[in-house]
């Protein structure tokens, strides 16, 4: 968990637990308990600069990966780091088909929404007639068009759809 200089301990080593824990929870029913997550190792850190500083979440990475320097990043099955509200403008970024993400704030929504990306899920999308009133007739692709699945931009700490699952 990362906190910005500003407000050092923004999110508290027991609220990061607890989303986890919920994470882990729900992948586990969700899965039919074939996914199994275990949290190995949870640092807080408190990175140098002010969250206007750092312009994007690469940025936010580079130096959390120097303040936890004894850490091989890439022995672990998956690792998710969290930052406080003041850091880069986008709400998450997770690694497309690969692991790692980083997200403002420690939400199990947008986590299993980030993890679905490191599993290789594009956003679930949708279409909008551009008719009003209609339902046929020349339509629009619409990122996150899908209320009903987490990767459509759900929001709720939803499983994945039908179309996500294999």
């Amino acid at each position: 968990a990362c906190s910005f200089a500003e407000a050092p301990n923004f999110f508290g080593a027991g609220v990061v637990r607890r989303e986890l824990d919920t994470l882990s929870q729900l992948y586990a029913i969700y899965s039919h308990q074939q996914i199994q997550q275990h949290v190995s190792d949870l640092r807080e850190i408190t990175l140098p600069k002010r969250g206007s500083q750092y312009p994007d979440v690469y940025a936010v990475e580079a130096d959390a990966r120097l303040l936890v320097n004894d850490v091989d990043w890439e022995s672990y099955g998956n690792w998710i780091v969290c930052y406080g509200s003041s850091g880069p403008s986008s709400g998450g970024l997770g690694q497309l088909g690969t692991w790692g993400l980083w997200q403002k704030g420690c939400g199990v929504g947008l986590m299993i929404h980030e993890m679905g990306h490191n599993w290789g899920l594009l956003h679930a999308n949708g279409l909008n007639t551009l008719l009003s009133g209609r339902d046929i007739g020349p339509w629009a692709k619409r990122e996150y068009g899908n209320p009903w699945e987490v990767m459509g931009g759900g929001g709720a700490p939803g499983p994945h759809t039908v179309a996500h699952k294999d």
